[in-house]
């Protein structure tokens, strides 16, 4: 992370030089100003506190048969999730069906699907309220069932696989100080760039954005290039030294993030800025082998404080 507001007083250093050794003298000053900075930066680096919130639940619930609806409050009269989207476009959201349509724009039908997964944030007697792309709706019990999960090791997040996401990537750290950490990639049809989180408590939760995209390098480098072009978006090239060993068929050479050194990993917590502050989060789980999403989006600022939990690193 970028250091901040560093100022240096010279004036106990000064003082032990005198005018007839300036120029001798100023050369040391210069090594022990870089050597203070370079202190300084990585003291930065090391304490700031990188907060993961979660909302507090007690189980994970998998869907037993297709095209189920959400409902907007515990009644199968309450509106529905549905989509809106523009004639002739893919510029789709979700809204509820009492939702007023503009012209030009028309509704269609949003389900939960077959073994689609979710995290339980309220049990009813007949229904489960879960988190969907942001929302919270309500499913009823009689078409799901509870789901086992299996935590999350940071050994395993460095595994070839998808990860809930369309390419298939090494995101973890196994080793050193910022093992279980993990930057997924979740370039796609709907989503860009990378989110950065930690496993909690067995899942893994996504925080930080980061706008970007990698390009894999044909030489023996590492991270040749890390910097954000003039859309604001940041340009990464990496090379076999930071490569997967396993070429994946979905998407060619990707990027080990178990290969990064900690100077490496930094340039991604200084790109995510993971000591600002975040609105959302995504969390990830271990269900029948496979890595589901199984909260979208969530909003920390709706989580009631009595089921919030931090977690510092």
């Amino acid at each position: 992370m970028p250091s901040r507001g560093i100022i240096f007083n010279l004036q106990p250093y000064l003082k032990q030089y005198n005018t007839e050794n300036t120029m001798k003298n100023s050369k040391s000053i210069s090594f022990v100003l870089l050597a203070l900075l370079l202190t300084t930066v990585s003291s930065c680096i090391n304490s700031v506190k990188y907060e993961v919130v979660i909302p507090e639940f007690e189980k994970v619930i998998m869907v037993k048969r297709g095209n189920v609806q959400f409902r907007k409050t515990p009644d199968y009269k309450a509106a529905k999730l549905c989509y809106i989207c523009e004639d002739d476009t893919d510029n789709c959201c979700l809204v509820w069906s009492d939702s007023q349509v503009e012209p030009g724009y028309s509704k269609s039908s949003f389900y939960a699907m077959k073994d689609q997964t979710f995290l339980v944030v309220e049990d009813t007697a007949d229904w489960y309220g879960v988190i969907v792309e942001g929302y919270k709706a309500y499913l009823p019990k009689k078409y799901t069932k509870e789901a086992v999960v299996e935590p999350i090791t940071p050994e395993m997040l460095t595994q070839k696989d998808f990860y809930g996401h369309e390419y298939e990537q090494c995101p973890g750290i196994s080793k050193g100080k910022y093992q279980g950490y993990a930057v997924v990639n979740q370039n796609g049809w709907d989503s860009e760039g990378y989110m950065l989180g930690h496993i909690v408590d067995g899942l893994l939760v996504l925080t930080h954005h980061i706008s970007g995209y990698s390009t894999f390098i044909e030489d023996d480098g590492r991270l040749s290039k890390f910097q954000k072009n003039e859309n604001g978006y940041w340009d990464i090239e990496f090379g076999t030294g930071v490569a997967a060993d396993e070429i994946s068929e979905w998407n060619g050479r990707i990027l080990d993030f178990n290969k990064l050194n900690e100077e490496e990993f930094e340039k991604f917590l200084e790109a995510a800025d993971v000591a600002a502050p975040y609105d959302c989060i995504v969390i990830i789980a271990r269900i029948n082998g496979q890595y589901q999403i199984i909260a979208d989006n969530i909003n920390i600022k709706e989580i009631p404080e009595e089921m919030k939990s931090v977690a510092v690193f």
